[in-house]
């Protein structure tokens, strides 16, 4: 029991350390991820064409297909923000929503719309280059913090939802934020009963992770109990917190839902070091093993 919770514990930190919100997936790394995979870090695996591998006990509960998102990085000095990988929010996205977290994988080559006149011409180009590989948002439902609904006035789609995140960066302690923009998600009655499903969903799961926070020592006893307690009092609470706003002469009321949580990006498992979760990552998906 004592040799498992270590175990656990060791794969909880190593998947904190190495954790990117935003990170290219290419052909010649699969020994890489496949060496990871073997250590046990619950990363993130996708196929050949973008589609999500779950891992063993995890469902997908939701899917969308050339999809409108754009992710912001408010306050995380991203590698990723000189590529201005969703500047104009390309509808290209996979999405998917699952039992754990929320992903999203979009081809590389769909990225690389922006620019100026100089970037137009090395468009077909790049995209040769770049060819199967995939730019993979990974966002953990233990670090939703909560959720924001934009409705114009007058119209009955939703403008966007906004999925936002805090991560505590453990070796700078300090909180970086990050908000996944989905646009144009439909009927704004749909797309609150969405956000209010994501949000109890969410909620469940930090309550039963905040034990493998505490072993960790990522939060304290004080913080434990202050975070149980928000995270239970906003899972009772399905009722929207109501405000208005003007922008560019248009009206819009924002609705909002409040998760918590755990900053960090924890996940409801032992280990990802799973014989079953091997063989189907291998035996299927891994044409370089």
């Amino acid at each position: 029991m004592m040799e498992n919770i270590k175990t656990r514990n060791a794969i909880v930190q190593q998947s904190i350390k190495e954790y990117q919100v935003l990170f290219r997936y290419r052909p010649e790394d699969y020994g890489y991820w496949n060496e990871k995979s073997e250590k046990g870090l619950t990363h993130c695996y996708i196929k050949d064409d973008g589609e999500l591998i779950p891992w063993v006990g995890e469902n997908i509960l939701k899917s969308f297909n050339e999809v409108t998102l754009n992710i912001k990085d408010d306050t995380f000095d991203s590698k990723f923000k000189k590529m201005r990988v969703a500047k104009r929010a390309p509808n290209y996205w996979r999405f998917y929503y699952t039992t754990e977290r929320i992903v999203a994988t979009i081809p590389y080559g769909k990225t690389l719309k922006i620019g100026d006149a100089a970037e137009l011409f090395k468009n077909t180009l790049k995209r040769q280059l770049h060819k199967n590989q995939y730019i993979v948002t990974h966002l953990p439902h233990s670090m939703l913090a909560g959720i924001v609904l934009r409705l114009q006035v007058g119209k009955s789609k939703c403008k966007h939802i906004a999925f936002v995140y805090k991560n505590k960066l453990v070796s700078q302690d300090r909180i970086v934020n990050y908000t996944l923009y989905f646009f144009e998600y439909g009927d704004s009655i749909q797309s609150e009963k969405f956000c209010l499903k994501v949000k109890n969903l969410a909620c469940n799961l930090q309550l039963k992770l905040l034990p493998i926070a505490k072993e960790n020592k990522l939060i304290s006893n004080t913080d434990m109990e202050l975070i149980r307690s928000e995270v239970s009092k906003n899972l009772k609470n399905n009722k929207f917190e109501i405000s208005s706003s003007r922008e560019k002469f248009r009206d819009f009321t924002i609705k909002t839902l409040y998760v918590g949580g755990i900053p960090n990006p924890i996940f409801p498992r032992s280990s990802s070091n799973i014989p079953s979760f091997q063989s189907v990552y291998r035996d299927k998906y891994h044409r370089y093993s």
